[in-house]
């Protein structure tokens, strides 16, 4: 027998059986969270450069106030949207990814729940509404669970690309007793006249 077209063979089967680099980068791909961070970075710096008023909306049990503000002021309150764990290496490692399709809605959602443990970061969920030639996202929500001076804290919060962003705050103070601010930054005039 000829060992020639055997050995062929052999390092036909072995090369056709060694994974190739497309399906390596299509499940790296696949594993990549979206870069909620930088989404919202870019959004703000929008808002900063085109908003020529901010209305912030502030609802403290039962008082509602609303008056523009600063730049400077605006950028304080979103900064509580730049969270740590967003950094996108931690929040790869650390936070796992399921989807769906919201028929209701008709978005898509990415869910981000934390992989193990109890981070402050409880909760985040990306809305893209798909489109024919790309989809968009809008809007970004988010839970966190913290301690601020020893007291529980809770924040809801949203972030409505090109729009506004809502920060819901409940706080139990040593008593028991729980105040709840609601605030509302407005950028995009089409939604001055929304609560």
């Amino acid at each position: 027998m000829k060992k020639g077209p055997f050995l062929f063979l052999m390092a036909l089967l072995a090369v056709s059986c060694k994974p190739s680099t497309t399906s390596k980068r299509m499940t790296a791909m696949e594993k990549s969270h979206l870069p909620i961070l930088a989404l919202i970075t870019h959004d703000l710096q929008l808002a900063d450069e085109n908003a020529g008023g901010i209305l912030l909306r502030t609802r403290n049990g039962q008082k509602k106030d609303s008056s523009f503000i600063s730049h400077a002021a605006f950028k304080k309150e979103a900064a509580r949207f730049l969270r740590p764990e967003l950094d996108s290496v931690f929040f790869q490692d650390h936070y796992e990814e399921t989807s769906l399709m919201d028929e209701t809605t008709g978005m898509i959602n990415f869910i981000y729940a934390p992989k193990s443990g109890t981070p402050a970061l409880q909760k985040l969920i990306v809305y893209i509404k798909p489109g024919l030639s790309t989809d968009q996202v809008n809007r970004v929500y988010m839970e966190i669970e913290e301690r601020e001076g020893g007291h529980p804290t809770s924040l809801k919060m949203t972030w409505k690309m090109k729009a506004y962003f809502i920060i819901a705050e409940s706080r139990l103070d040593g008593n028991g007793t729980e105040t709840i601010q609601v605030k509302k930054a407005i950028w995009n005039p089409e939604y001055f006249s929304e609560e």
